[in-house]
């Protein structure tokens, strides 16, 4: 189940690990591989969001469109910043408390691959 809270923790954390900023489409892709690399391993998403098809590959749904709305000045958007429409940053670093040792080791091991 998407849990809007947890996703941002996983997103603040994935940029923490990037500088505090990265591409919108790198983010987006990076979400979905550690997604799939999470259901893979151990048969259970990390986001609880569903993947949907785009021009240029899978995406995760809601994630995705929040992240388009964060100039709209939604629930994220005092946390995160959408520069140009191009990149995220992270303006204000969210309390990682939702995200488990399981949610952290795929998130790493992800960004440990080449």
């Amino acid at each position: 189940m998407f849990d809007n809270k947890k996703v941002l923790q996983i997103i603040s954390y994935l940029l923490s690990l990037n500088g505090n900023k990265m591409d919108k489409l790198k983010l987006i892709k990076e979400l979905y591989l550690i997604d799939r690399m999470s259901i893979n391993e151990d048969n259970s998403s990390i986001s609880g969001d569903d993947f949907f098809s785009m021009k240029y590959g899978p995406v995760l749904s809601m994630t995705l469109n929040i992240i388009n709305d964060i100039p709209n000045d939604n629930s994220w958007s005092e946390y995160l910043k959408l520069e140009d429409n191009k990149s995220l940053i992270l303006i204000k670093p969210f309390d990682e408390g939702m995200l488990s040792k399981r949610d952290k080791y795929f998130i790493n091991e992800y960004k440990r691959r080449p």
